[in-house]
Order: C-alpha cells, then structure tokens, then sequence
C-alpha cells in the first residue's frame, strides 16, 4: 500500500519538477533578453517520511523508508524532512541509515523534551547536509496540553532549544505546529 502511494507521488513530483525546470528555462531566456541577472529558486522540500510519525499511524517498515528515502534522492529535492525520534530505537536506526544513504539535506524534526535534540541530531549528524526543526506548539490550549507552560515560559523553552539545536548543528528551523 505504501509502495503505491509513494508511486503516486514520485509521478507527482517528477511532473511538478518538470513543470518547474521549464518555467526556469523560459525565465532564464526572458532575464537574459532583458539584461537582467536575478533569478528566483524554489527550493522543493519532501515530507513524505515525515507526515506519518506525526499522525502515529500504521508506520512503514524499515525497508519502505529506505526505499522512499532512495526514491526522493534521486528526484534530487532540495530537502528530505524525516519524523521526530519517538521512543523506539528503530527510529534513530532508520534516520541514521537514511542519513548515510542519500546525498540530499536532511532535516529532522525535533520535538520539545529533554534528550530529544541530542538524540535527533545523533541520527543525521553523517548526512552530508544535515538541519535539526523543531517542532513546537504555540496555540494557548497545546503549548498548556503538550508541554504544560504558559506564552512566557514557551518563549524562554523555545530560545533555549534553539540555542541547544544550534550548537549541535548549524542549520536550524523552527516550525509552529498549530499556527
């Protein structure tokens, strides 16, 4: 089931990666025409190993990620997003593997808690451009629900954790999970 799904998007993507290399190329010949030398990039980021640790479904096997993780290195994207660590070993396993494997920047997302920065960038530290996202709730009800703290003291929970992605790993992005 997840083999076809993934081929689904792999069509998907190769058509969108196409679309985009052809209005690329027109707009080259236009600026050149022109005199112009900007340029816009869109930088294409995959959340496909991503999206289903975050939904805590029936998860994909070891060998499904590496395949999808294969797949999307040879689109060439820009970035790879890969799911927060959980409690399971085999989910550091599988980032490191990941990691190892493709050429494309990693990014891994971090949830807030203690040990999860260290954990999570011990899992992509080999990749050739690894980034750490942390994943934070901002919304009143889930940053009281999840992390059980009130807007001030998410704001100094936040600083530090960005701090501490930071020393570990240059490449740092913070996203709001509810906004």
């Amino acid at each position: 089931m997840a083999l076809s799904i993934l081929g689904n998007q792999i069509k998907q993507k190769k058509i969108l990666h196409n679309l985009i290399s052809g209005a690329d190329r027109k707009q080259d010949k236009n600026a050149t025409e022109q005199g112009a030398n900007t340029m816009n990039t869109m930088k294409i980021i995959d959340m496909t190993l991503r999206e289903p640790g975050q939904r805590n479904a029936a998860g994909m096997s070891f060998k499904e990620k590496l395949e999808i993780a294969r797949s999307l290195d040879r689109l060439k994207l820009d970035t790879i997003e890969l799911p927060p660590i959980g409690a399971a070993k085999a989910d550091q396993l599988s980032n490191k593997t990941i990691a190892s494997m493709v050429s494309t920047a990693l990014s891994a997302a971090v949830e807030v808690g203690v040990g999860m920065v260290e954990e999570t960038w011990e899992s992509i530290r080999t990749a050739r451009h690894p980034q750490l996202n942390l994943l934070v709730p901002v919304s009143t009800v889930q940053m009281e629900y999840t992390c059980h703290k009130k807007a001030p003291a998410m704001l100094e929970l936040i600083a530090e954790q960005v701090k501490l992605c930071r020393f570990f790993c240059e490449n740092v992005e913070f996203s709001a999970v509810d906004a």
